[in-house]
């Protein structure tokens, strides 16, 4: 309704009922909104009906919009161009740091040798179960040292992916006893790659002697002559530490310390003085067959292992390592004197004891010598313990000795040893 005023002064009585200022009378043309709504439950019942309607037709109507405003987008934004993955530059990153931090590095001027440098290559033209172990094992270090819960939960993914594949590769060759079957590269790097990712983020206590057992397994499939050179030869180097931890820990002898495998694999690239350490160590659990260890059929040593054999190994290799390390010294400060390519060849000699397989799986050349001359005495003074602590009296006097006539040599030097010179 149109309002009325009856033009009282001051103000109309309506707006003075309303009590609101009188703005006046209306005057000129008036125009009136004489639409009617619908209210009550006829209305309600008629508007469900027309947005169920709607909604049928919203699929189409969606589409229509979608590609009216492709069609008005710029060039630029159009997604028909091509747009490479970020995710090989990742995998590529992530391995890259792992290599790093677990490859070892190399300790003299020879270039340094590592069965990881063939990881890129498998990573961009290996397989499916290489492809995923590698990216289990890598990624799973990067979320650990980053504390990335997200780049965790995809490594396991991976890890999952790895097995499933490895095992649907292997498994109809298991099955089938008539058929001879030889494991190819990949497949052993993938064992050995998930051993490592069992070791950044275990599953259960020690899960990654699963994985050692399985990579051991299928090299002693692959054959001694298959570890001679290439990657097949640094990693099979790499696994006979952490085979010869394994014998002990199973109380078991090693297939490793079979004559075979300590022979054939060397054959062209011969043995350095660390690697005769980890026989030994490979060798040590025969001397306890008397305490249980009588599981080696199957172990072909060549000859009987004699606890005076091994002692006596030890003894010259502990002579050979002073002199080395010595030896280092001495030409390090003949050469500041004179410099010479001679020189630099017997300040090399020392590296001989370092740079084993080339990853962390290696270890010092001291904590090999006396675990296994810890071994060795274990069984050599069983019976007489007064004996045995007089012996280790002995070897720690030996050593301290060993330790202060090389800090004098290092007091007479004028410079810091240069790479690849090595000291305690």
């Amino acid at each position: 309704m149109v309002r009325s005023c009856d033009e009282k002064l001051p103000q109309c009585s309506q707006c003075q009922r309303m009590r609101r200022p009188c703005p006046g009378p209306l005057t000129g043309t008036i125009f009136v909104h004489a639409v009617a709504t619908d209210r009550g439950p006829k209305a309600e019942k008629a508007k469900k009906i027309q947005i169920a309607t709607t909604h049928q037709e919203f699929p189409i109507v969606a589409a229509t919009v979608r590609q009216f405003q492709h069609a008005r987008m710029p060039l630029a934004e159009f997604p028909n161009i091509y747009q490479p993955s970020v995710a090989p530059a990742f995998d590529q990153l992530f391995l890259s740091t792992f290599i790093d931090s677990f490859a070892k590095p190399s300790a003299g001027s020879d270039p340094h040798q590592s069965w990881m440098k063939h990881l890129h290559e498998f990573l961009v033209t290996g397989d499916a179960p290489i492809k995923h172990s590698i990216r289990a094992a890598a990624t799973a270090y990067h979320g650990r040292v980053a504390q990335n819960a997200a780049a965790q939960r995809a490594a396991e993914h991976c890890y999952i992916a790895a097995l499933r594949t490895q095992r649907a590769r292997i498994t109809p060759y298991l099955n089938c006893s008539a058929s001879h079957y030889v494991p190819d590269d990949q497949e052993i790097f993938t064992s050995m790659m998930l051993l490592y990712f069992e070791l950044i983020c275990p599953s259960s206590t020690a899960s990654w002697l699963k994985h050692l057992h399985g990579v051991t397994s299928l090299l002693q499939l692959r054959g001694a002559e298959s570890c001679q050179v290439g990657g097949m030869h640094l990693l099979f180097r790499s696994l006979r530490f952490l085979e010869a931890y394994s014998s002990f820990r199973k109380r078991r002898p090693s297939v490793f310390a079979s004559e075979a495998w300590r022979t054939i694999p060397f054959a062209i690239s011969g043995k350095s003085d660390t690697d005769r350490l980890v026989d030994i160590l490979l060798l040590a659990p025969n001397l306890f067959n008397d305490m249980g260890f009588d599981d080696n059929h199957f172990l072909d040593t060549s000859s009987a292992v004699s606890i005076e054999g091994l002692s006596a190994e030890l003894s010259v290799y502990k002579e050979r390592y002073i002199n080395s390390i010595l030896l280092a010294h001495e030409a390090n400060r003949n050469m500041d004197e004179s410099p010479d390519d001679d020189e630099a060849d017997d300040c090399n000699e020392c590296t001989a004891w370092i740079d084993g397989g080339g990853d962390f799986c290696t270890a010092m050349p001291e904590s090999l010598f006396y675990s296994a001359r810890i071994l060795v005495d274990h069984v050599t003074f069983r019976g007489n313990m007064k004996s045995c602590e007089e012996h280790r009296i002995a070897e720690q006097l030996i050593y301290a000795s060993l330790l202060f006539r090389i800090a004098e040599v290092s007091q007479v030097e004028a410079s810091v040893l240069p790479r690849g010179c090595w000291i305690l």
